[in-house]
């Protein structure tokens, strides 16, 4: 799948890293390192989340687990489109974000974004990756 390898956020130091579990699931890991002010040559890896990309009967869905977040609890979003490139998961019981959306632009550079309400507005936050491949 397109989405395999792994990822570094545009900027800073941290990664999305993305791995084939079997027929039925892809497995990714969202972590960022982080430097001591007091050692910069001390370095820190710090991990952020665990998501799942399931077959379950003939849907499909993205299932993050945020570190700290949730009781502890996945939550699931439903695939609702899917693409050669892209797809969008959507939960809209979800308090934020309703919507998660990966989208491959080419074969070095992907962008993801979240989006929904939060607390009333409308919020959007974009994510664009470089390839570490």
């Amino acid at each position: 799948m397109w989405l395999e390898g792994s990822w570094k956020l545009d900027g800073k130091q941290a990664y999305e890293k993305w791995q084939t579990i079997n027929d039925t699931m892809i497995g990714g890991i969202i972590y960022h390192y982080a430097q001591e002010e007091h050692d910069k040559d001390e370095t820190d890896i710090y991990f952020d989340e665990s998501i799942r990309l399931i077959v379950r009967g003939a849907n499909y869905f993205y299932i993050p687990k945020p570190q700290g977040e949730n009781k502890g609890k996945e939550v699931e979003f439903k695939i609702t489109l899917f693409t050669s490139k892209s797809f969008v998961a959507e939960n809209l019981t979800h308090d934020f974000p309703q919507r998660i959306v990966y989208e491959l632009k080419d074969a070095a550079h992907l962008h993801a974004y979240i989006e929904g309400k939060n607390k009333g507005k409308t919020k959007r936050i974009d994510f664009l990756f470089v390839s570490e491949k």
